[in-house]
């Protein structure tokens, strides 16, 4: 039933399916106890500790096979280049580095709404950095976007200044990952995929770093033998549903895949609720719809700005036969 699905509706239900796993984060993070205090202040790099250890290893699996072998990796590494190699894992650890901070510190729905900026956040970085010019439904996206944002950090005013810092921590997520999604299209001929693995190493040094100076590292362990399991699937799933989402961006359009990454915009916040009975605010769910609704209309603008000029360059098989059939009386009796 797959190989008879066109590629195009395969790469469709890969990329959602990679997007359900991934969505599934934040609520793996809500149950995994530590025997450190989810209130300390180094909480959320105790955990990125395991997502690190984890993540490795099926990172390094994922990714070599995915290259074709070791050599394979090898060769898609040296493609990449140094320099470009280690840029494309710093913004990502700092992508990382911002999430889990942030999640220790506010609630799900908050940060899965500041890190649905990361299509708009893209496009400024692709704007002033690589100097690709924006069509202006983008700007009027990207504007929405930060203002319905605005509404997430104007309901943490009155509230815990915990939660109002985990939002600004927040807006190093898409920061970091539009960056490298910048810089892995400005690389077309090379797999950045290989950069992930990278990533965990950096990440774990960090975590280990913090968690030395601030001495909380011997109490960084899970709690009991089942959060080992949760730990398990936080570092390795969710990392294995990023690269499968990754995967799927080579059958699908950008536009599409931006629209089918709204599905953890709606999920994570319903699944962390399901999981601990973490409630989202009013603000909350006002943003997050405002920002599910700009992007999807600009995403499905774009898709139909592709379409006609799609329409206007393709030939269509039956055109090209029909001219073929009314040359052939013409060239007979020349």
């Amino acid at each position: 039933m797959w190989s008879s699905l066109s590629p195009l509706t395969r790469g469709r239900l890969t990329a959602a399916i990679g997007v359900i796993v991934i969505s599934t984060d934040a609520p793996s993070f809500r149950l995994l106890r530590l025997r450190l205090p989810a209130s300390a202040p180094a909480y959320g790099f105790a955990v990125l500790v395991w997502r690190s250890v984890f993540g490795f290893l099926a990172s390094s699996v994922s990714t070599c096979y995915l290259a074709g072998g070791w050599s394979g990796l090898c060769r898609e590494t040296e493609k990449l280049g140094g320099l470009t190699l280690l840029l494309a894992s710093v913004f990502q650890t700092v992508g990382q580095i911002g999430f889990t901070s942030a999640v220790a510190m506010t609630t799900a729905a908050n940060v899965v709404v500041v890190l649905a900026l990361s299509p708009p956040i893209t496009a400024l970085i692709s704007r002033f950095a690589l100097g690709v010019s924006l069509p202006r439904h983008t700007w009027i996206a990207t504007v929405s976007g930060f203002l319905a944002v605005a509404l997430v950090f104007a309901g943490q005013l009155g509230g815990s200044p915990r939660e109002l810092q985990g939002c600004l921590v927040a807006l190093l997520a898409p920061c970091g990952f539009g960056a490298y999604m910048c810089l892995a299209a400005s690389r077309p001929d090379a797999n950045t995929l290989a950069s992930q693995t990278l990533t965990t190493l950096l990440s774990l040094a960090t975590a280990l770093l913090v968690l030395s100076a601030t001495g909380q590292l011997d109490s960084a362990q899970p709690a009991s033998p089942a959060d080992y399991a949760v730990a398990l699937y936080n570092g390795a799933v969710v990392t294995l549903g990023v690269q499968v989402f990754g995967y799927a961006l080579q059958a699908i359009p950008g536009p599409e895949a931006a629209l089918v990454s709204l599905l953890e915009t709606v999920l994570s916040p319903f699944l962390v609720y399901a999981a601990v009975g973490e409630r989202v605010s009013p603000q909350s769910i006002v943003a997050g719809v405002l920002i599910v609704l700009i992007l999807a209309a600009h995403t499905i603008y774009d898709m139909r700005l592709e379409g006609q000029a799609h329409a206007k360059t393709a030939v269509p098989e039956d055109g090209v036969e029909l001219l073929r059939t009314e040359a052939a009386p013409a060239e007979a009796g020349a």
